[in-house]
């Protein structure tokens, strides 16, 4: 055998090596696809099947509120109840008479007896 015969034996034996990992690699990326996309319209699937159950829950939702409070009100209701806690309990002034300065004055007495 000649030195160029077995080089050339080397090269096909690379191509044919080449060529199958090529047949491999596109097997598997069909494999993956088909994979994938099986998984997809499972997703899909589920997906219709919870979009449903929403449009149903909807559905009842609105029929129960009808008769019911609306969001709106209970929001209104909500943010009362909320001012009046942030104001606190209403102060109730103190019943005893007190003078320009704000200082409380003893009933009987007046400013000019303490002389």
């Amino acid at each position: 055998m000649t030195p160029t015969f077995v080089m050339a034996l080397e090269l096909e034996k690379k191509k044919k090596e080449e060529e199958e990992k090529a047949k491999e690699e596109e097997l598997k990326a069909i494999e993956e696809k088909a994979q994938s996309e099986s998984e997809l319209l499972e997703v899909k699937e589920r997906l219709g099947k919870l979009e449903e159950v929403v449009k149903e829950i909807a559905v009842e939702s609105k029929k129960q509120s009808g008769g019911s409070v609306t969001k709106t009100q209970v929001q209104e209701d909500s943010s009362e109840t909320v001012k009046q806690k942030s104001l606190g309990p209403a102060s109730i002034p103190d019943s005893s008479p007190q003078d320009q300065k704000g200082e409380t004055q003893n009933e009987g007495t007046s400013p000019d007896a303490k002389r």
